[in-house]
């Protein structure tokens, strides 16, 4: 009926020739409405908190999980501070159809252990395991990759290269191979004597938040936020360093795609160590790109300027899927 009054009004004020063409605009008009509500609405996406366990340990995880998932990325955050800190990177991901889990090392953020402190760095490579075994099992169709920031791009690192997981990628951000200072000679002795006597004491690292971001307002939510605690043990201290010496002096052996990115001004770990261990990476017939970040300190996806590092991420996942 409402077909027929709208011809009606039509063919009484346009000639016939006229109205049908108007007709069709209108059609046009919402077909395009349609399609630009479809395209631009938000799409759903499910954030859930989970417990991860390996062994006698148990982790706080959470998922950010799309409605479609064409591959999953398991983020292991760096020293003291925690997976929440990924929200913006994770949900970004999420709306791209990546699923991302990321879990609270031991020690750290709402997982279990001394705040600062680590039985042993196996431990750290167990509960990783654990959590990919974990994302692998829920997305066993899709590609899996990991990301590890700083300490945990030292945890990533070794763990591909000493566990072999079967996964499509790897994504290293500001990797702690080595620091971009050097620890004086007193602290090292110190850790040293006290990993015999005392390996659960923990010390301030002394970090200076400022290092991280030259956006204020990371630093400001740093310093401010409750889970970052800033504390190392011995154990913990010189189990990363003798990692990262590791992984320096086996990067011949490293197989797998890759993908590494470091500030250029990170006053926290060294660019140099970074360089280093690519240009020994063997790179015939392997997936192997490096990217250093003008002009960005320690944390290039809490940076200004941190939109296109996420999405150099994404993309890289995206053209690996």
């Amino acid at each position: 009926m409402a077909a027929n009054v709208i011809s009606i009004f039509l063919h009484s004020y346009y000639p016939i020739k006229h109205y049908k063409s108007i007709i069709l605009a209108v059609f046009q008009g919402l077909y395009y409405l349609k399609n630009r509500y479809y395209f631009t609405q938000q799409k759903t996406m499910q954030h859930s908190i989970h417990t991860i366990k390996q062994g006698k340990y148990s982790y706080y995880a959470q998922l950010w999980e799309p409605e479609k998932v064409d591959a999953s990325l398991l983020i292991i955050h760096g020293h003291a501070e925690h997976s929440s800190r990924y929200t913006h990177v994770a949900d970004y991901l999420a709306k791209h159809d990546i699923a991302v889990l990321a879990m609270d090392l031991y020690g750290h953020g709402k997982s279990e252990g001394k705040k600062g402190h680590v039985p042993s760095y196996d431990v750290y490579l167990d509960s990783v395991g654990a959590a990919l075994d974990w994302m692998q099992q829920r997305f066993a169709k899709q590609e899996s990759f990991l990301y590890g920031h700083s300490m945990g791009g030292n945890i990533v690192t070794n763990f591909v290269m000493k566990r072999k997981p079967q996964i499509r990628g790897t994504i290293l951000s500001g990797p702690y191979f080595q620091l971009a200072f050097k620890p004086s000679s007193f602290q090292v002795m110190l850790a040293k004597s006290a990993i015999k006597m005392m390996p659960a004491l923990t010390q301030p690292t002394n970090l200076d938040a400022k290092g991280l971001s030259r956006d204020q307002a990371v630093v400001k939510a740093y310093k401010d936020d409750p889970l970052v605690h800033g504390m190392i043990s011995p154990v913990a201290f010189l189990g990363v360093e003798e990692a990262g010496k590791w992984v320096l002096n086996h990067a011949s052996q490293w197989d797998g795609s890759l993908l590494l990115m470091h500030g250029e001004k990170d006053p926290v770990t060294s660019l140099a160590a970074s360089k280093e261990f690519i240009k020994k990476v063997p790179h015939q017939n392997q997936d192997v790109t490096f990217k250093e970040w003008e002009g960005h300190l320690h944390e290039i996806h809490n940076e200004i300027g941190k939109e296109e590092v996420i999405e150099m991420l994404k993309n890289w996942i995206s053209e690996r899927m």
